[in-house]
């Protein structure tokens, strides 16, 4: 949570950068430079890179984890998003930061508005929309369960279309520009020169790193959807524990779920607001036998039970797996 926050507040800054493009490049450098200071200093960018490594690393493991991808509409949403996002992202990483630290480029918007109008403009714009989109989602399903939230959801709803949308469009103005001036041949010159524009075999590096970047992506969605079957097969052939609901049905599901998700995997419904992470309280349960094999409860479920006054024989669905009847 804490990571992509640390995500989403660079994206929402870095589109509304974008915006400034429906005034003048000129005034989107000049906010460029300032967000620089910090996103490009030694805190900023151990912070920032820390969030992305953490967020990512997170997603992939509580992805592979699962034990069910049956799961509700809004959760497949986020998580299409989120593996996309890299087969987009890396190579636009590779074309600014890693450029920057590693060639020396200096990349100023002019530099980047060159090089992505009119190229590469839809790239950029999907990766825009798949980022603000999966940050959205996860804002909202977050934020949900709180009591303020419905008081001021019109507005958030009102920024999350305007954001991107001023974005977007200062994208494309300033593309327009940018290419208008350098049809100037002595404008492009001086530009190569401020911007230390690649070229000859720094271009042809560029250009195999951001292709190894997007394919490594690629790479790494398979290695997930591998993973995800491995577990699935190990589980599948697992032991096996029986579940009984009591004034519902009685089912026999593999060790290894949890009972939200022994839940989903046999159809059962099974409320759970948050989406599984232990925020809400809305999957709780009493056990009524057997609560003595279960696991002691995590530091988050224990947090979360404390907070609704649960009696002793109350677990959170999302957070217990059985490993006895």
């Amino acid at each position: 949570l804490v990571s992509g926050l640390i995500l989403f507040t660079f994206a929402a800054t870095h589109f509304l950068n974008h915006a400034l493009g429906l005034v003048s490049i000129d005034a989107m450098t000049v906010m460029q430079e300032g967000r620089k200071v910090i996103t490009r200093s030694l805190p900023g960018s151990l912070i920032l890179g820390g969030a992305l490594v953490t967020h990512m690393s997170l997603g992939i493991a509580k992805l592979v984890y699962r034990s069910t991808l049956r799961m509700p509409a809004w959760e497949v949403v986020q998580i299409s998003l989120g593996l996309l996002i890299p087969i987009l992202l890396f190579p636009h990483i590779v074309n600014t930061r890693v450029a920057h630290e590693v060639l020396g480029v200096n990349d100023i918007y002019y530099y980047e508005l060159v090089r992505l109008w009119p190229a590469r403009a839809i790239d950029q714009i999907v990766l825009l929309g798949l980022v603000w989109s999966h940050g959205c989602v996860g804002l909202h399903f977050w934020l949900r369960i709180t009591h303020w939230y419905r008081r001021v959801a019109p507005f958030a709803l009102a920024a999350a279309v305007l954001v991107p949308f001023a974005g977007v469009m200062g994208f494309i103005v300033a593309g327009r520009k940018a290419q208008e001036k350098v049809a100037n041949e002595a404008f492009f010159s001086a530009l190569k020169s401020v911007s230390n524009w690649p070229e000859g075999s720094d271009a042809v590096n560029l250009s195999g790193w951001a292709s190894a970047a997007k394919y490594g992506a690629l790479w790494l969605i398979l290695v997930i959807a591998v993973s995800i079957l491995l577990r699935f097969a190990l589980i599948r052939f697992g032991p096996r524990v029986r579940v009984r609901y009591t004034g519902g049905p009685e089912t026999v599901a593999p060790i290894g779920p949890t009972l939200l998700e022994i839940s989903r995997m046999k159809r059962i419904p099974h409320t759970a607001v948050c989406g599984g992470r232990a925020r809400c309280s809305t999957c709780r349960v009493r056990v009524a036998e057997g609560i003595e094999t279960l696991p002691p409860a995590s530091a988050a479920e224990a947090l979360t039970l404390s907070q609704v006054n649960t009696p002793p024989d109350v677990r959170l669905a999302c957070q217990i797996r059985p490993n006895d009847n």
